[in-house]
């Protein structure tokens, strides 16, 4: 017995609770071993778990109100006695250190003018992004209660300026004070008349101008009749933990924690005490917490009477909600560099405020989204650019479902992988159908790529030759033409009439008439000034009247060819297309085998979709027709017109029938290849269905719960995206129904905003793009995808953006921007775009 003394209380040999229980109970009587298991089993005290912080921080002189950062790297505190500190012996200057990427928190440094002052000083709270200090005390002569905010540019903090709280009132010397994480909310610690007893807990609400308004009880849920004091409200924005003695605790203050119950500030879960694990006998309070939750930092006193910091895990029942610390940048998407800038966090669910955040020079910005909440980040936009974001996140319930209309099985899951790994007709389903929609995508894409068909006259040399043996209507067409270029119309005389004559013409005009109308003597000779006025204005008018014409016979005639193969392009596609279709048919059916035509035989081939897509290959615009200076050229080219119709149009005919062939085979083959992908899978859904009815019948199901998420650290940068041609603006934050259509309510902020900036830019012509992700079967992928683009559009035109500046098109699932495999590369893909087509006035970077 006595050799086992000295073992067990060796400080150089551990036991697991487990190993030192064993040992015990082998060696003591059964009812010592018993109340012995019990002590063993009891939680571990404060001083067993509590760490402190490196030498760094702690001195021979006295820490304390320490205040930890939301991201959990950077620690505040104050320091007292210290003979360099600003302030008089026994007064606190704000100390602070920076943890390390080694995870060593570094020497501490005073924070110096203007935080500090002869008064005591300290840290009340930090904002997410680091940048705003939130003091004890109004930093008046006489050390008024209350809090002062300062806020950092660059490295310098501004002078602490005083925030009034409305109808205020304390009767305490220890008020405490925590601002909220949103920053909208202020907590304090104050005794007032109409309180329960000493210190109770209250809340404000921040005001425009750095305001709060008038203090609210808490409630008597959390005050009592004795004190409750140094609030802190953690990251999650409900859970708070406070100190008081009169509710029941192990000694003196101790600390606990409760949660809100709803957004009135004043109904409360009953308070639980952090246990002996945080709690002692002498006072505890002061605690802070990181975002994380995971640790709580303090000060406390040894029994010299010495303050220092420590920390220690918190209990996991006792750790607030988790949430997202997000970091991020604002982007010049065409320098990359930093933007500095003001933005908001809009709220995608109702009855959240939204938050005002800034960009420091450096771009960079950081706040907290609680765990059930998803927000749209809208930037102040600089002009000349249109920014982008994702939308931040944090729910089980997502903003967005997934698109998806293939099956009610995932058939890249590993459940269908491994049903196809023992059911050979599942796997060869799947083959055929991964090979199938690859083709389908590259028609797809080949669809989109097309180029808009462009009419090339044959040269003249060949049509001149040409002319002689089939045209006879031409050469009198030739001569006339020739005549009225050599004889222009017999001066400006007052028979230059033409309709749509320009400004120089009448400018011409009048100078003649002026020169005509002077009264002149018939004894006296015309004076040389005025012939030569006269003979200069009709030179001036010929030279007008050449430039209006076009240079030569040829070139006229290579306009009109221009001009009627332009108008008569759509007609003769459809004639062809409707001359051609039969053979095309027969000749994709004749390259089907037979288990692809058996699976056709059933299903209707959409003939509509295969003639529209001839249209899609057109000239985006008709040029303007070209300007004639009299009626004579103007009605020599109408009888051009004629004259030349129908020899352009077999022209055409013969020049476009080998495109239009081959445009027929790409619809027609999509067409079928959708059909055939439809049947395959209906064929795979059945097979896999009736697998699983047989695997899992008659065993009850087990739903799986739901675990709570994790506190996360995420990046999310806004880029600000330059205005030019052919730039492509995602639209992030843009939300519909599922395999709807209909858009969610929270898309019209997004929306609105685009309207703004199509409002501000005139001269943009844009295309808006519809895109889904790869759980939709290409046709319901394509109407679905159109269908949405065809309704963002049609919102701008209701909120009056002229329709010709706005096209729309579904481009289905053929344009992925992300990974298809997993749920948040989905749905990045199903999206919104809008795509910058051109400046109708030039302009534009």
């Amino acid at each position: 017995m006595k050799e086992l003394g000295p073992t067990l209380c060796s400080p150089d040999t551990t036991f697991s609770s487990t190993s030192r229980s064993s040992l015990v109970l082998k060696v003591f009587s059964p009812l010592a071993r018993i109340a012995l298991f019990l002590l063993l089993s009891l939680p571990l005290s404060r001083a067993q778990t509590a760490e402190k912080l490196e030498l760094e921080i702690n001195t021979e002189f006295d820490e304390q109100l320490p205040l930890i950062a939301p991201d959990g790297r950077t620690l505040f505190f104050s320091r007292k006695r210290y003979p360099m500190n600003i302030g008089a012996e026994n007064k606190e200057d704000i100390w602070v250190s920076y943890l390390d990427d080694e995870g060593r928190w570094g020497r501490a440094l005073n924070m110096g003018f203007p935080l500090n002052d002869p008064q005591d000083n300290f840290v009340v709270s930090v904002n997410p992004a680091g940048n705003t200090l939130y003091l004890g005390n109004q930093y008046r002569q006489g050390d008024a209660d209350g809090i002062s905010i300062s806020r950092r540019s660059g490295r310098s903090w501004s002078a602490p300026k005083a925030m009034p709280i409305a109808d205020f009132q304390n009767d305490n010397e220890q008020p405490s004070y925590c601002v909220g994480p949103n920053e909208r909310i202020l907590i304090m610690a104050v005794e007032r008349p109409e309180g329960l007893g000493g210190l109770d807990l209250y809340v404000s609400s921040r005001l425009p101008g750095d305001y709060w308004g008038p203090p609210r009880q808490l409630g008597t849920v959390v005050n009592t009749p004795g004190n409750e004091s140094s609030p802190f409200l953690a990251a999650d924005g409900r859970t708070l933990y406070f100190a008081s003695d009169g509710h029941q605790g192990y000694g003196k203050l101790d600390m606990f924690v409760s949660r809100r119950l709803d957004d009135s500030w004043t109904s409360w879960s009953t308070p639980e005490n952090l246990g002996p694990a945080v709690n002692t006998v002498n006072n505890d309070y002061n605690y802070t917490i990181p975002a994380a939750g995971d640790f709580a930092y303090f000060a406390s006193e040894d029994e010299t009477g010495q303050s220092d910091l420590y920390r220690l895990p918190l209990p996991s029942e006792t750790r607030p909600g988790p949430v997202l610390l997000v970091s991020g940048r604002m982007i010049d998407g065409e320098t990359q560099q930093p933007v500095p800038g003001k933005l908001k966090v809009e709220p995608l669910r109702p009855n959240v405020p939204e938050r005002q955040l800034e960009a420091g020079n450096n771009g960079s910005f950081q706040f907290i989204v609680p765990y059930g909440q998803s927000v749209s980040l809208f930037p102040s936009t600089p002009p000349g650019y249109f920014p982008v974001s994702d939308p931040v996140e944090f729910s089980a319930q997502p903003v967005e479902e997934e698109d998806g209309n293939l099956t009610e099985y995932d058939l890249s899951g590993s459940g269908v992988q491994s049903m196809a790994a023992t059911h050979p007709e599942i796997a060869g389903l799947l083959q055929q159908l991964e090979s199938l929609d690859q083709e389908l995508t590259d028609l797809g894409r080949a669809e989109q790529e097309k180029t808009p068909y462009q009419y090339e006259a044959s040269p003249v040399e060949h049509r001149s030759r040409r002319r002689k043996e089939n045209n006879t209507e031409l050469a009198p067409l030739r001569e006339r033409f020739e005549q009225i270029a050599r004889s222009p119309s017999s001066g400006p005389s007052g028979e230059l009439t033409e309709k749509g004559a320009d400004r120089e013409l009448a400018d011409l005009k009048e100078q003649y008439r002026r020169l005509h109308s002077e009264p002149s003597s018939s004894a006296e000779p015309a004076r040389p000034e005025e012939d030569h006025d006269l003979t200069d204005l009709k030179d001036r008018y010929n030279q007008y009247h050449y430039s209006r014409l076009p240079e030569g016979f040829d070139e006229l005639e290579a306009a009109v060819r221009q001009e009627l193969a332009l108008e008569m392009l759509p007609s003769v596609k459809k004639e062809l297309g409707l001359k051609l279709y039969p053979s095309v048919r027969s000749d994709i059916r004749s390259e089907l085998s037979a288990t692809e035509q058996e699976a056709l035989s059933g299903r209707r081939i959409d003939a509509t979709e295969i003639f529209s897509s001839l249209e899609r290959n057109l000239p985006a615009a008709e040029p303007a027709p070209a300007e004639w200076p009299s009626e004579s050229m103007a009605g020599l080219r109408r009888e051009m017109e004629e004259a030349l119709r129908e020899e352009v149009r077999e022209e055409l005919k013969k020049t476009l029938e080998p495109q239009v062939r081959e445009e027929l085979r790409q619809a027609l083959s999509y067409q079928v290849k959708l059909a055939l992908e439809a049947e395959l899978r209906q064929e795979l859904e059945d097979r896999i269905r009736k697998e699983v009815r047989a695997e899992y019948q008659g065993r009850p199901g087990t739903p799986e719960m739901a675990e709570l998420p994790e506190y996360r650290e995420i990046e999310c940068d806004i880029l600000l995206v330059p205005i030019r041609q052919g730039q492509i603006i995602p639209l992030n934050n843009i939300f519909f129904d599922a395999n709807q259509t209909s858009l969610k309510p929270i898309s019209f902020r997004e929306l609105d905003r685009v309207r703004e900036f199509l409002q501000d830019n005139p001269d943009l012509v844009v295309e808006v793009g519809g895109h889904t992700n790869s759980w939709c079967s290409h046709s319901f992928a394509k109407e679905l995808s159109e269908g949405r683009a065809q309704v963002v559009a049609g919102y701008f035109i209701e909120q009056g953006i002229d329709p010709e500046r706005l096209q729309y098109r579904g481009y289905g699932k053929v344009q992925p921007i992300a990974s298809n495999d997993t749920a948040e590369g989905r749905k990045k893909n199903q999206r919104v775009e809008l795509k910058i087509l051109r400046f109708e006035s030039g302009g534009g970077k």
